[in-house]
């Protein structure tokens, strides 16, 4: 029979170190156990290494599920990793996203195109990150506008795309608000400036009837002078 397995020891100096353990029991012609057969090595840097990758995951994770920021990680055609962010932005379970849904799922129909080439340009090694925005597929339909960053990554020995998203709904419902204002108030100040020309093209019509009527009155007056004039030298003669 064989043994393997690991074990902590203590060495000489009180040193912690991790032990992998290979023992095998060798028998006689008889079948009578004889003596063992153990080969021992010291795993101590693996497992502390291991150790170290399992806090800093631990770590990672503590981080990104508690984050505001959607996080995600993908292959080709896979999800890997999705926080809770990243489902509750765009109203999916994390076993929906993760075991039916492509990357490029998460992006409406009509932005899907740009995002397949995208993430196409970034595994091909076109481009290391991009970063663009996109109306995004909400579960139930409902507006969602997203700002994405996305990096190629090589994880254990695997090309993957990695990065974060962020709502920005608001953001763009309050901007196309102020766009539709700016056009009101612009198409306001069309009437407005079109209103006031229109007055002063009146003022001006107006005063040249002014100008006319007291050029003709001054007229009058001049020839009811000359007329009086004439009359009184006729008198005088």
């Amino acid at each position: 029979s064989k043994l393997v397995f690991e074990k902590r020891y203590l060495k000489k100096s009180g040193e912690v170190i991790w032990v992998h353990i290979n023992s095998a029991l060798l028998r006689d012609e008889h079948n009578n156990p004889k003596y063992f057969i153990t080969q021992m090595e010291d795993i101590t840097p693996r497992i502390e290494g291991d150790l170290a990758l399992k806090s800093s995951e631990n770590k990672f994770k503590a981080l990104v599920e508690q984050s505001l920021t959607g996080f995600y990680i993908f292959e080709k055609d896979n999800f890997i990793y999705v926080n809770s962010r990243f489902c509750e932005i765009f109203g999916y379970s994390e076993n929906e996203i993760m075991t039916s849904m492509k990357p490029t799922d998460v992006i409406s129909v009509e932005d899907r195109e740009r995002a397949k080439e995208n993430v196409k340009k970034r595994l091909q090694g076109e481009v290391q990150s991009v970063h663009y925005v996109a109306k995004g597929n909400y579960k139930t339909g409902k507006p969602l506008w997203v700002e994405i960053h996305g990096t190629h990554l090589e994880i254990e020995g695997k090309d993957v795309i990695a990065g974060t998203v962020l709502d920005i709904t608001d953001r763009k419902i309050a901007e196309e608000e102020i766009r539709k204002l700016n056009e009101v108030l612009e198409e306001k100040v069309k009437d407005r400036t079109n209103e006031l020309e229109i007055k002063s093209s009146e003022i001006q019509r107006m005063n040249k009837l002014f100008v006319g009527r007291e050029l003709r009155m001054k007229e009058l007056k001049e020839n009811m002078k000359d007329l009086e004039n004439s009359l009184k030298d006729k008198t005088n003669n």
